[in-house]
């Protein structure tokens, strides 16, 4: 492994993950000017191929939706013995996640025994419309949601403007943070059953 920059806030992170397009940053949330998450939305935003680490010294549980949401790949804390760095290090370049000090395989399954979800049906959501929520929150896109259940691309966005106004959410970021925040039986569409 070698160290290729080393930057001192967001805006100069950011910066530096387009000049050499490193494989991974060691992404700190709390930096000076831009902070982590600015940077974490940048390098969403513009498509950096980098696979994001970050490193904090607490975080909350939505606080780590949102930094999975923007892409991140794993999130250590700071007082992390510098092996267990190296283990989310290695474990993020072979594909998977890493939360805290322990490599996560299933995100959806992850998250789900985060929360300790409970069924929620209080919004009036379909069955069909919980699953769709579930891979918002597995980051597909229209197309691939489309793909997944055997629907067409206008069906999905029926459903998801049905969702925006049940759960009064307007982007696909709030909707996964909501249905966090609010302990929705996330299923895993990866595994799981799916309606026909």
């Amino acid at each position: 492994m070698k160290v290729v920059a080393e930057a001192a806030n967001g805006e100069e992170a950011v910066a530096l993950v387009r000049k050499h397009k490193p494989d991974i940053m060691l992404l700190d949330l709390a930096m000076p000017k831009y902070s982590g998450m600015d940077a974490l939305r940048d390098i969403s935003k513009n498509s950096h191929h980098v696979r994001v680490i970050v490193v904090t010294a607490a975080i909350e549980k939505k606080e780590l939706v949102e930094v999975l949401q923007l892409g991140a790949r794993g999130m250590v804390l700071k007082d992390t013995a510098s092996q267990l760095i190296m283990k989310a290090i290695e474990a993020v370049l072979q594909g998977e996640y890493w939360v805290g000090c322990e490599r996560v395989l299933n995100m959806i399954q992850y998250l789900n025994t985060l929360i300790k979800a409970e069924p929620n049906t209080k919004y009036g959501l379909t069955k069909r419309e919980m699953q769709i929520v579930s891979a918002v929150v597995a980051t597909l896109s229209n197309r691939e949601i489309a793909k997944h259940f055997g629907l067409a691309e206008d069906t999905v966005k029926h459903h998801l403007n049905s969702i925006f106004n049940k759960t009064g959410v307007s982007t696909r970021l709030e909707l996964a943070l909501f249905a966090i925040h609010h302990s929705f039986p996330l299923e895993d569409i990866f595994n799981g059953e799916v309606e026909r």
